[in-house]
């Protein structure tokens, strides 16, 4: 989930280009959100600003239908399998009342990123972000051949024993929102550009719209 960053710093990019403001209405860059069950207003309502601060309304997790089976795909593959949801989604708050930490919202903010810059997600995030910030050891998804060996596994605990996680897979339509990785060194450059000091760091987004990022905007 640290893509999320990544993801944030990238809308604040091209709101910096004048490429969107943070209180358009999201249906205006997804107008498949418009099917979206809203009991609480209109979907024009729901903004950019809210999908970043996690107070749009939307439920905690993507694919809340199976994915149960060892067969199962660990995320939704393509957008048109999200879409075909939004009939069936609910906004589950009055959008800006409270935080509610959501992975489709932020799915959608990658689906702003693409049609407003017209390269998949990654493609963006590698040239506009990990180029210049020499983070070459970071990737989405599957890791490339030489580095799956060193990469890390994760285990539940179930039944008093662990079992391993699903192991280099493929984030599928949801890589917006936990598709990078990255080893210590590269993620220590990340946390230098958040910390700031180098007039370098201007050239991905100027520092005022990164202190801007860390303002509450909800409780």
């Amino acid at each position: 989930s640290i893509t999320k960053t990544f993801t944030a710093v990238a809308i604040m990019q091209l709101r910096d280009q004048g490429r969107l403001t943070l209180d358009d209405p999201i249906v205006d860059y997804v107008p498949e959100l418009a099917l979206v069950h809203n009991p609480h207003g209109r979907m024009r309502d729901i903004t950019i600003r809210h999908l970043l601060s996690h107070s749009a309304g939307f439920r905690g997790g993507t694919w809340p239908w199976g994915g149960d089976k060892p067969w199962h795909p660990f995320e939704p593959p393509a957008w048109e399998q999200v879409a075909a949801m939004m009939p069936y989604t609910e906004i589950l708050f009055p959008p800006g009342t409270r935080y509610s930490y959501s992975n489709p919202g932020i799915i959608f903010l990658g689906r702003v990123i693409e049609r407003l810059s017209g390269e998949p997600f990654e493609t963006y995030i590698d040239k506009q972000i990990l180029r210049p910030l020499g983070m070459r050891d970071t990737f989405f998804d599957r890791a490339p051949a030489h580095a799956r060996a060193l990469r890390s596994h994760s285990y539940y605990l179930k039944d008093g024993a662990l079992t391993e996680a699903p192991f280099d897979f493929d984030t599928g339509i949801t890589v917006s929102n936990g598709g990078l990785n990255a080893p210590m060194g590269d993620l220590a450059k990340w946390m230098g550009f958040l910390i700031g000091g180098k007039p370098e760091y201007d050239r991905i987004l100027k520092r005022g719209s990164v202190e801007e990022m860390f303002r509450r905007v909800v409780p």
